[in-house]
């Protein structure tokens, strides 16, 4: 039996429509149910007409790989959980330097010198312990990408490199997963959302765009690159 797609869609003062769709693998009538107590912490988000039971019940159903666990990475992760995101993958390999604590919130002091993804778990449970956390601690590779990211709905890159992020554009294009990525540049930010194959289904809205290497086919020379470290990133 063919999956029917259904949405939550309302329309705010402003005549603004917004919608929660459902993800693709899951029937809209074998949604999760809420417990009393996500009922109770998600009140505020129950309360929204854009959202309500049903909008909140697609998030739990709903799962993100975020590749990267830094400066990007880092509040992608908090608002997931705290929206409740049911499940959210992460594929880090770094440590916590000190340096790092100016902008990367998901992390503390009591955390410096342990692996990213042990801070980033233990924080990101105590913030909402009533969702899961996949973690991967490897380099994301051409021989390793699609099987990690072929079970997620969406694909958050918040890396720091122009090999990596091709990777997961080309992953995203065969997989047919939306790719949302970002940028910093000092005082300056990009971020897009390429959705190929998933046109409609994408649970966060952004900017559609082409895939990195209709913009840009060759990945830029590393060499005439300005490194992170040198902007203050």
């Amino acid at each position: 039996m063919e999956q029917e797609q259904m949405s939550l869609r309302t329309t705010d003062n402003n005549g603004v429509a917004t919608i929660i769709p459902t993800p693709p693998h899951v029937h809209t009538d074998t949604l999760p149910e809420l417990t009393t107590a996500e009922l109770v912490r998600y009140d505020r988000h129950l309360l929204l007409p854009q959202v309500g039971v049903e909008g909140q019940r697609k998030l739990k159903a709903a799962s993100v790989l975020l590749i990267g666990a830094g400066g990007l990475g880092s509040p992608l992760a908090l608002y997931l959980a705290a929206a409740g995101v049911g499940r959210i993958g992460i594929v880090d390999f770094d440590v916590v330097d000190e340096s790092n604590l100016q902008r990367q919130v998901l992390h503390g002091t009591k955390d410096i010198g342990r692996p990213k993804l042990q801070s980033a778990t233990d924080r990101l449970c105590d913030l909402n312990p009533y969702i899961h956390i996949d973690t991967y601690e490897t380099m994301l590779r051409a021989d390793n990408a699609l099987e990690i990211c072929k079970d997620y709905d969406i694909i958050i890159d918040g890396t720091d490199n122009f090999q990596t992020r091709y990777l997961v554009n080309d992953v995203c294009v065969l997989l047919g997963k939306p790719n949302v990525y970002g940028s910093i540049f000092r005082f300056e930010g990009q971020r897009r959302c390429s959705i190929l194959g998933w046109v409609g289904h994408a649970i966060v809205a952004s900017i559609l765009s082409h895939p990195h290497r209709a913009l840009c086919p060759r990945v830029p020379r590393v060499v005439s690159s300005v490194f992170c470290r040198g902007l203050s990133v």
